[in-house]
């Protein structure tokens, strides 16, 4: 489908009439499209069938879809190539697409032949609502009928559109029964809406009167006409008189609403109801179409009153209208609810499994994912309500797309609910963000996933295969949403076989990618990135373009990871760009994703403005995707405050920190242990501004909270028990700071192991501390141990460099210098540059009082370097280096 990009029109014109001066071609009838077209009357895949009627914009004409096998309406502008006419429909094109409603006719398809743009639209079986109006109606079924056609609009107003055109020629009553509003070449932003027109628009006799005075219309001037058409259909007669469009004009401007025969029929609640809709000042109309809609259902009778009986034998009350009309959206009879397997059983199942892990916080993470669970699963029905109606007229490929859709989405749902009521403590702690996460159910039946779908129909001999291998990965998936990582690799790696072995490249690409992940999260970084490579080149080969850009997507992550490959990972940025274009609004997770990882790219090799641009971009876009509270926000938020905090802008980084715990707080709860994380972290942030109190503060709940989730003796414990320790040496307590760094120290070597890197920099913070307390011995032995558990370790550069401040505090000046060329050699700590300058400056400093001058001034110049590298945040620093070398006597001038 072709979706211009340029917003609506800025004003709603009336169409070129026939026989202007402007030369604008006009198509008299269908002879003319018919002669363009040929004998065969084929316009692509599309064969013209019949003329089904003329307008002013248009004539349509009935036509069969020979790639989806379905009859369809196209409908033809009557302008020829004036670049105004086409925008016009370009315009429809684009404000019906957006509506996926039940009353909103479904656009599929935008183009141009010739010098004709045409449309592509769904085909109703019926009459238009003036002609549906002509039979006898009591006005029960009328105003039923104008309900559903109202919520048509009402959707449209939600879309941020409004129609500007709205009377009963633009609305279909299908043989469903099902009102849908159609013709939306008036339609407009509601944010441009209110800019004055040139000339007054739509219909005279629907046009409201602001319209003709300052040309101004929103939602409200389509109350007005949807008020001035049931007026009409109630009374027989509109509600404004005038024989001239002059006359009538005066009549609407004046707000001279006339009297109407048979109004002691219509009860009062309904007539002040449309009274109220049709008031000469948009402020003085109902607040907003579901306003009036609301009451319009209040003036109707109860359905277990006498007329009800006569009104149910209507074929057009049975076929729909009348149980659309029983509570919102309500679907016709046919469309039975069904449910994707989340009631009371499943949920008791659930919160047991969650009391069951004895977590201090599950019964509040219970609450939270079951508040979740029943918007998903409330979210799903109406998607399968809604395609069931859209399915009225007869199923085609179309809704059988729609249908497989919902089936995957039913069995995510479904495996993540049965993974819960089984749920370890990894899964009550995943589980309020991973249920958040879970993919909705909505894209299914929207126009724009649909038509762009590229999922091919599966043929009968595979497809119990089919199923049995999406069976398998569904239930890897949840494996992975729970973080039971080794639990779900046995189940992606089978699925990867069965597909493999029966030639199904899409599943097999989606095991791949599958196992990716899952290896990515055990650590097998290796295997993550094989597996990863195999399933974007694999989804390559059979067209599965979302598994291609989710591949290269988490293959820039994986790739990025030590040892660090820029190019590779830059590469795989690039692939995952490409990859993501052509996805549409269905990517813009995968997009975020990309952003997120390509910053972590760019913060490895020291690139920080690139990297918070990145972060930047990828905050806003799940803001506006996923909503200013979403759980995955507050990641990005600690993202960035890590990156404005290495950069020396602490108040920006306290800012996003502060933001992280705040989203935390709000979503998952003030015990859960992400929570927890987040506050630790912005007491990294106040100890790093020097506001100790306050870091102590957040380092001690955050070290309660992880008690309370882990229990006393957990290695997650080291961490927050080190920051309360230094933050207490720095208060001027080591004494009470001591215990603290010496069970990290024991939690180290139980958990991970005597000659481990956590050990190390447990001993190097030992160290610092004991050297503090006078006990130099005692810190030298530390730093001894710590310095042959590194030299027996790959990498581990953050903890050579502490073990290089110790070396240099030990006054062994040459092994300090030696640890800390090695740390700096690494590229993890590009982003420390000023934890970088401050070390070098001070070995610098040391090396000039022992009289190495060369050594000095390249390690002095290269501090200036770190710390100008460091951002504007450590100005004062990179100029006491500088003062520093600028001195008559600095080393090597």
């Amino acid at each position: 489908m072709v979706t211009p990009s340029a917003d609506l029109p800025a004003a709603c014109t009336l169409p070129t009439e026939p026989g202007s001066d402007d030369g604008v071609a006009v198509v008299d009838d269908a002879d003319a499209v018919f002669a363009g077209l040929g004998q065969a009357r084929r316009l692509g895949r599309y064969t013209l069938l019949e003329l089904l009627g003329r307008g002013g914009m248009g004539v349509v004409f009935s036509a069969y879809d020979a790639g989806l096998d379905r009859k369809v309406a196209i409908k033809f502008v009557r302008h020829g190539p004036d670049a105004r006419a086409r925008l016009m429909l370009l315009a429809e094109a684009q404000a019906q697409a957006r509506l996926a409603h039940p009353n909103v006719i479904h656009v599929y398809e935008v183009g141009e032949h010739g010098d004709r743009v045409f449309l592509v639209m769904e085909f109703v079986r019926g009459p238009s609502l003036r002609t549906w109006l002509q039979a006898p109606r009591r006005w029960p079924e009328i105003v039923a009928m104008f309900v559903q056609a109202g919520r048509g609009l009402s959707a449209a107003h939600q879309a941020g559109l409004v129609h500007c055109d709205f009377k009963p020629d633009n609305v279909l009553v299908g043989a469903d029964g099902r009102a849908r509003v159609l013709d939306f070449g008036l339609a407009r932003r509601e944010d441009d809406a209110a800019a004055p027109a040139p000339f007054a628009a739509g219909t005279p006799g629907y046009i409201p009167p602001e319209r003709y005075e300052d040309g101004a219309i929103d939602a409200r001037g389509d109350q007005f006409g949807f008020c001035v058409a049931l007026f009409e259909a109630l009374y027989g007669q509109r509600p404004f008189a005038g024989e001239t469009a002059a006359a009538l004009m005066l009549q609407v401007v004046a707000g001279e609403v006339r009297g109407a025969p048979g109004e002691a029929r219509v009860p009062a609640r309904l007539r002040r109801a449309v009274r109220k809709g049709l008031a000469r000042a948009p402020a003085d109309r109902h607040a907003s179409m579901a306003a009036l809609l609301d009451e319009l259902r209040e003036a109707l009778p109860r359905p277990r009153r006498a007329w009800l009986t006569v009104a149910l034998v209507s074929a057009a009350v049975t076929s729909g209208a009348w149980a659309l009309l029983l509570r919102d959206d309500a679907p016709p009879a046919v469309c039975a609810p069904a449910e994707p397997g989340w009631g009371p059983g499943p949920r008791a199942a659930v919160e047991r499994a969650f009391a069951a892990t004895g977590l201090a916080y599950a019964g509040d993470a219970f609450a939270r994912t079951a508040r979740l669970l029943d918007a998903h699963a409330e979210a799903w029905t109406a998607a399968r309500r809604r395609a069931c109606e859209l399915a009225l007229d007869g199923p085609g490929p179309l809704d059988r797309r729609r249908e497989r859709c919902l089936d995957r989405r039913r069995r995510e749902l479904t495996a993540w609910i049965d993974t819960l009521a089984r749920a370890d403590a990894a899964a009550v702690e995943q589980a309020v963000v991973a249920t958040a996460e879970l993919p909705g159910s909505a894209d299914c039946v929207g126009p724009e996933a649909l038509l762009g779908g590229d999922e091919p129909e599966l043929a009968a001999a595979t497809a119990a295969a089919t199923a049995e291998i999406e069976g398998l990965l569904t239930g890897a998936r949840a494996n992975l949403r729970a973080g039971q990582y080794e639990r779900g690799l046995p189940a992606a790696a089978a699925a990867r076989r069965r597909a493999r072995g029966l030639g199904l490249g899409r599943r097999e690409a989606d095991a791949l990618l599958l196992l990716g992940l899952l290896h990515e999260h055990t650590g097998a970084g290796a295997q993550a990135q094989d597996s990863l490579a195999a399933a974007y080149f694999v989804a390559d080969a059979a067209g599965h373009r979302g598994a291609r850009a989710e591949a290269a997507v988490h293959l820039v992550h994986v790739t990025g990871g030590p040892p660090r490959a820029p190019e590779t990972d830059a590469l795989w940025a690039r692939l995952a760009e490409a990859s993501g274009a052509g996805l549409g609004e269905g990517a813009l997770d995968l997009r975020a994703s990309l952003l997120q990882h390509r910053s972590q790219a760019a913060r490895a090799r020291g690139a920080v403005a690139a990297a918070r641009a990145d972060l930047e971009a990828a905050l806003a876009l799940e803001t506006r995707r996923l909503g200013p509270e979403h759980p995955a926000l507050a990641a990005i938020h600690e993202q960035l405050g890590e990156l404005e905090r290495a950069a020396g802008r602490d108040d920006a980084a306290l800012a996003h920190h502060a933001r992280a715990v705040a989203v935390a707080e709000a979503t998952l709860g003030l015990d859960h242990p992400s929570t927890a994380r987040r506050i630790l972290a912005r007491g990294q942030v106040h100890e790093h501004r020097g506001d100790l109190a306050a870091a102590l503060a957040d380092d001690r709940r955050a070290l309660a909270s992880w008690e309370l989730a882990y229990g006393d003796d957990h290695p997650r414990l080291i961490w927050p028990a080190t920051c309360v320790g230094r933050v207490l040496a720095k208060a001027g307590a080591p004494a009470e700071a001591e215990p603290h760094y010496a069970r990290a120290l024991a939690l180290a070597e139980r958990h991970h192991g005597p000659g481990s890197a956590p050990v190390a920099a447990a001993l190097l913070e030992l160290a610092g501390l004991r050297r503090a307390l006078g006990r130099a011995g005692e810190a030298r032995a530390l730093d001894r141990r710590a310095l042959a558990i590194l030299d027996a370790t790959v990498g581990e550069a953050p903890a050579r460099f502490d073990l290089a401040e110790a070396l240099l505090a030990d006054g062994e000046l040459q092994a300090a210098t030696r640890a800390f060329a090695q740390a700096r050699g690494d590229p993890s700590l590009s982003g420390s540059r000023a934890a970088l300058g401050r070390l070098g400056f001070a070995l610098a400093q040391a090396q000039a009082a022992a009289g190495d001058a060369w050594q000095a001034r390249r390690l002095g110049e290269r501090a200036h370097a770190d710390y100008r590298d460091a951002g504007e945040g450590h100005a004062a620093a990179r100029e006491e280096v500088a003062a520093w070398l600028r001195q008559p006597d600095a080393p090597m001038r």
